[in-house]
């Protein structure tokens, strides 16, 4: 829901571009959200696109969720250290581009 936020009412494809799924996955992974009334599911710029914008009920659990988040992130740091969590993150990227190239 980050992503639909940071992003304002991005389209199921890109979404499924920027997180490495197929559409598919991610149209069957939204529904369950829109389901729940976190987003709303409408048409795109054209009739093949459909955009995902958050819902009024999304907006208020991710901004519940940032502090939990926060604390994730400072116990994983905490856990591996900075050093390694650089590297880590490094080498996530770098996988993520050999998965792109195919």
């Amino acid at each position: 829901m980050m992503m639909i936020a940071r992003r304002r009412s991005p389209t199921i494809s890109e979404l499924a571009r920027e997180i490495g799924a197929d559409r598919t996955t991610m149209t069957r992974n939204l529904e369950k959200l829109q389901k729940r009334g976190f987003i709303r599911i409408r048409h795109g710029k054209n009739l093949r696109t459909k955009a995902v914008e958050i819902a009024p009920k999304g907006q208020t659990a991710l901004e519940r969720s940032i502090s939990y988040w926060q604390q994730a992130q400072n116990k994983v740091l905490q856990t591996l250290g900075q050093e390694r969590w650089d590297r880590m993150l490094h080498d996530l990227s770098a996988l993520s581009a050999l998965a792109e190239r195919g």
